[in-house]
């Protein structure tokens, strides 16, 4: 699946190839100047995001904000938080080795860090989105056994909704990112939405999912536009996997 498009044969093999080479070019470009800031600032472009950033931290209220796995997301933070971006971001709540050297490296920028492992990790994200701060996390991993799907390009995903709750009880507004690669510069950059309310209904199900798939919406016209620099490697569509293993 690439764009809504369902590839095969030739044409999917090298979607795949497309996706690992910009995989380790990611990786490369983050651990060859992890430890120069001023390449690490030279390589990211940010000017939209800060000055959005600077209007956001003016206001009372929070902003989540919310991205697809895609390209240097790592690198694009570590530029953000040097260029003075200090933002909460909510990790995936049980860490194994590789996640816990990503956290510690966002940690050492100056992110801090909530791991989403209990319902006081919940509280911990409301109570900060409530003093106007900025939480970003990622909203495209899926979750197995999830009791309610979401579509995402066109088909039923189980994909989180979390970010829909703690949003709605903070009253946050929403916003989403993604990190992508501009060959024109050889810099990695973002693309971004507005900031935007969420929809109330007298239906909490209802609300969760509609505005979860709106949301998506947004995450999927990002994908479309680069869509060998998405990076989610866990089955986000598990009905397509006996079909792809057969090829």
């Amino acid at each position: 699946m690439v764009s809504g498009r369902t590839l095969q044969g030739d044409a999917l093999r090298e979607a795949v190839e497309a996706v690992f080479e910009h995989a380790g070019q990611c990786v490369s470009d983050l651990y060859r100047v992890l430890d120069d800031h001023e390449a690490i600032k030279n390589m990211v472009v940010l000017d939209n995001f800060m000055a959005r950033w600077r209007e956001i931290s003016h206001q009372k209220r929070g902003v989540f904000v919310v991205a697809p796995h895609m390209s240097n997301f790592d690198l694009v933070l570590l530029g953000a938080a040097l260029h003075g971006i200090k933002v909460t971001a909510l990790a995936y709540g049980k860490p194994t080795g590789g996640y816990d050297i990503q956290n510690e490296i966002r940690r050492k920028a100056g992110t801090k860090i909530i791991l989403a492992s209990t319902p006081e990790d919940e509280v911990r994200v409301i109570e900060a989105l409530k003093q106007g701060e900025m939480v970003i996390t990622g909203i495209d991993r899926p979750i197995h056994k999830k009791r309610h799907q979401l579509h995402f390009f066109g088909y039923p995903a189980p994909l989180p909704a979390g970010h829909i709750r703690m949003a709605l009880a903070a009253n946050a507004e929403m916003m989403v990112v993604a990190p992508y690669y501009d060959a024109a510069l050889g810099k990695y950059a973002i693309t971004m939405s507005e900031p935007f309310d969420l929809i109330r209904t007298d239906n909490l199900i209802t609300e969760l999912i509609s505005n979860a798939e709106r949301v998506l919406n947004i995450v999927e016209s990002f994908i479309r536009q680069h869509p060998h620099q998405w990076l989610m490697y866990y089955p986000v569509w598990p009905q397509f996997l006996d079909t792809v293993d057969a090829l």
